[in-house]
């Protein structure tokens, strides 16, 4: 149903999820890393660390799977609004009277954001790419921290005690590797 954005690896696609009769975003894997086994694996490593980062201020994943073209894919919730960046230049604007975006609820959605990271750090994992651009406050004054990309879990137990699975742990960047 449209293009949502690009990325340096995928793709968003906004999508008709014929099963449930609901509007999700689709976010594909680059044409170009369909065969790349080190994207691939990354790309299903952030979806299930994702998944498992259940609360209120983090996208949920719907599904994780392979097209029939061989591209790697995942759903998610689709939320619309502005990133905190633009929040904050609204605020500062010659315009600021027609936004309804204030100083109060800046720093309502930034312990939000704090209460989503430290719900990750519970877990053992860091965002590493947390900025102004990388939080959404939607419609209706949801807060959502985006872009799980750089994430690094730091350590695991199982499930059932609230961490991450060992699955997608063993993840690390190597000294002097710039991503992101």
């Amino acid at each position: 149903l449209g293009m949502l954005g690009r990325g340096g690896a995928g793709e968003v696609h906004r999508v008709l999820d014929r099963k449930l009769n609901r509007i999700v975003a689709l976010k594909l894997l680059r044409l170009e890393y369909s065969s790349d086994a080190q994207m691939i694996a990354r790309f299903t490593r952030d979806a299930q660390v994702i998944s498992q980062l259940d609360h209120p201020s983090i996208i949920p994943i719907y599904d994780l799977g392979r097209a029939d073209s061989g591209r790697w894919y995942l759903t998610m919730k689709e939320v619309h609004g502005r990133t905190l960046r633009e929040c904050i230049a609204a605020m500062y604007s010659d315009t600021k009277g027609s936004d309804p975006f204030n100083l109060r609820q800046a720093v309502v959605a930034l312990q939000r954001v704090c209460t989503a990271v430290g719900f990750a750090h519970d877990k053992g994992v860091l965002h590493r790419d947390l900025k102004p651009d990388n939080i959404m406050i939607a419609e209706f004054g949801q807060v959502f921290v985006l872009d799980w990309g750089l994430a690094r879990v730091l350590r695991s137990t199982p499930l059932q005690t609230s961490g991450i699975t060992r699955s997608v742990v063993g993840s690390h960047t190597d000294h002097g590797l710039v991503m992101g």
